[in-house]
Formats: structure tokens, C-alpha cells, sequence
């Protein structure tokens, strides 16, 4: 009798099937950090502080629309796509960095 395959599931991936389930980045990225904070606390601590020191590049449009972009080491050879808003909520920051890293 054969094994089943283990799947190692990177956090883009939990991040893709959670934004299948719920249909928004910003609630599918949460879940993915709540589910990580109780798996994997020491990568949730890793990201987290990452995020912390991460600073915003934002720019302003007409009509009050803000986007930002992320300034930090790490995303200097990544290009994001800026959010819309003068601020990143961090478990979609998180989710940015682990992207970078390949986590």
C-alpha cells in the first residue's frame, strides 16, 4: 500500500484558495495570517516584522485617491502593484513579502 503525497502548500497558495473561498484579497489575506499565526508562529513573527518596517511611497490623484507602494530592502528587485488607499492593511503586506521571499 502506497503513501499519500504530502502537499507543502506555499502561502500563495493558501492565499489563492482562501481568495477563491471569500472573493476578496484583503479578508483571504487575513485568514491566511490567522490560520499562520496558529500553525507557524515563528514565519508569522518573521513577516510581521518585516511589515513593521516596511514605510509607504504614497501618491495622491484628484478627487482624494491615494495609492501607495511599499518601500523596504527586500522589494527592491519586486515590482508590486500599488493599493489603492494611503496605506497597506498588513496581512496584505505580509502576504506581499512572502511572495518576495517565495514562502
Amino acid at each position: 500500500m502506497s503513501q499519500p503525497a504530502k502537499h507543502s502548500f506555499t502561502i500563495q497558495d493558501r492565499w489563492h484558495l482562501k481568495l477563491v473561498a471569500k472573493r476578496d484579497e484583503k479578508w483571504a489575506a487575513q485568514a491566511v495570517m490567522n490560520d499562520l499565526a496558529h500553525q507557524d508562529h515563528a514565519l508569522f513573527t518573521k513577516l510581521c516584522t518585516i511589515a513593521t518596517e516596511t514605510t509607504f511611497h504614497v501618491r495622491r490623484y484628484p478627487n482624494h485617491v491615494f495609492y501607495s507602494w511599499p518601500q523596504h530592502p527586500i522589494f527592491q528587485d519586486y515590482r508590486t502593484d500599488p493599493w489603492p488607499a494611503s496605506r497597506w492593511p498588513q496581512a496584505v503586506l505580509c502576504i506581499e513579502i512572502a511572495k518576495v521571499l517565495n514562502l
